[in-house]
């Protein structure tokens, strides 16, 4: 899978809008777009110079509120291999989650 840098709208077969994934430099305003038009579900990568923050919007306010962060990570405090394991430390964010 590519992200992209920019919302991209699918519908299922049933006709409900999918979730968006994408990533930019733009930090989350859930009043504006694309924020206010993603629907529940998505998810943004917010890059900033070594630091990603990934966001899940969990409301439909068209409010900052409605996205959650789910993970921040500093490039510097880890590293990925080749096997993909991690060395470092991973900071969670306010996320919460549930099972079943």
């Amino acid at each position: 899978m590519q992200l992209q840098n920019q919302p991209q709208s699918n519908f299922d077969p049933a006709g409900a809008l999918a979730p968006w994934l994408w990533y930019g430099d733009v930090a989350v305003d859930g009043a504006a777009r694309p924020f206010c038009n993603a629907p529940q579900g998505s998810m943004y990568w917010y890059l900033q110079s070594g630091t990603v923050t990934v966001y899940f919007r969990a409301a439909l306010n068209n409010a900052t509120a409605d996205w959650v962060q789910v993970l921040q990570s500093t490039a510097s405090a880890q590293t990925i291999t080749g096997d993909l394991t991690v060395s470092g430390t991973v900071t969670a964010g306010d996320f919460v989650g549930t099972a079943g």
